[in-house]
């Protein structure tokens, strides 16, 4: 077990407050017990946690140093995109959690020219930046190649192929399994599903696999109804044909493109056909998985900063996955069949 201040305190009968003032030869502690304190820190094996001790100088000397700096590492410029996406929105979450527990985040994007890991490694080493998260990457089986044991570190998403260490993701089970389960308790009967493949590594999957299971569990369907679609523009023709010949009463689409679609084949929304959206751009007025990327970014600075109070290094001999459910919100799109 690691010895803290707390420890000590509760060892030598007196305040974790006071072991902290004799540790540092505060005058306000008698020399004694300055004395017996550190002969106790000694005794129990006692190691100071330099990231405590940075933040505090920090908040005494109103500045941050690189010590209380963490790396967002990158593999894209969209962070630098006019466009909203879900990338910056992930970046977003990871710089708000990190400012309220008194770090600053700062990007390394791997994609720069003249750029590359060994680079990177020297600049956080010699800069004494010991935390890093690494954003969502778009090729689905990224491999990062650095002495990973100088670091904390933790991914947001699946897509990150090596190291494996602790990430955040959206729950994708659990999120499937309630809105499918609020779709059969509102009546619907036939779902069908349009799938993106590029997605995340494994997400694309899971999503498939969990529909069909759920499909089969909650309605009995035998061969349940997925369209898996590479690109909205171009399969368009295909994806209504098969509308018109699966003939669901909802369906849950990964493209908002292909609401249009839906209507077009299927008829007016919600009347005739109800219309779910699982894709992060989705308009308010739709029934939807309502994932929020920040809460996802705000885990993963959550993951590393917890390594670092703890003074792991290195890659996990056990990665944690920690999943953030997101709430479905039923919305105007949809509308109830049965009582």
């Amino acid at each position: 077990m690691r010895v803290t201040q707390r420890t000590l305190a509760a060892k030598l009968g007196i305040s974790a407050n006071a072991v902290s003032l004799a540790l540092r030869n505060h005058p306000s502690i008698s020399e004694a017990t300055r004395a017996r304190v550190k002969a106790m820190a000694e005794e129990m094996g006692y190691r100071p946690n330099p990231l405590v001790a940075a933040l505090t100088a920090d908040r005494n000397n109103g500045r941050r140093s690189d010590v209380t700096t963490l790396a967002y590492l990158t593999t894209c410029h969209h962070l630098r995109s006019d466009i909203k996406s879900i990338r910056q929105l992930f970046y977003k979450g990871a710089f708000e959690r990190a400012e309220a527990c008194g770090f600053a985040l700062q990007e390394f994007c791997l994609a720069e020219a003249d750029f590359n890991e060994a680079i990177l490694q020297r600049i956080l080493l010699s800069r004494g930046i010991q935390g890093v998260l690494i954003a969502p990457p778009s090729d689905p089986n990224l491999s990062i190649q650095m002495d990973w044991e100088y670091f904390a570190v933790a991914a947001l998403g699946h897509n990150l192929a090596h190291p494996r260490v602790h990430h955040a993701a959206a729950a994708a089970y659990q999120d499937t399994f309630n809105m499918l389960s609020e779709l059969k308790a509102m009546g619907y009967q036939r779902p069908a599903a349009i799938l993106g493949r590029r997605n995340e590594r494994n997400q694309h999957s899971q999503r498939w696999a969990i529909f069909e299971h759920l499909s089969r569990q909650l309605w009995g369907l035998s061969q349940p109804y997925v369209f898996v679609c590479d690109d909205a523009l171009t399969e368009r023709t295909q994806v209504e044909a098969w509308l018109r010949d699966v003939q669901p009463d909802v369906v849950i689409s990964s493209y908002h493109q292909f609401k249009a679609s839906v209507a077009t084949v299927l008829g007016e929304v919600p009347a005739d056909v109800g219309y779910v959206a699982i894709e992060n751009s989705a308009s308010e007025e739709d029934a939807r998985i309502d994932f929020v990327p920040e809460t996802v970014g705000a885990v993963g600075i959550d993951l590393v900063t917890a390594q670092l109070y703890r003074n792991e290094r290195g890659i996990p001999s056990v990665a944690k996955a920690v999943q953030v459910e997101s709430p479905f919100v039923r919305g105007s799109s949809l509308r109830v069949l049965t009582p």
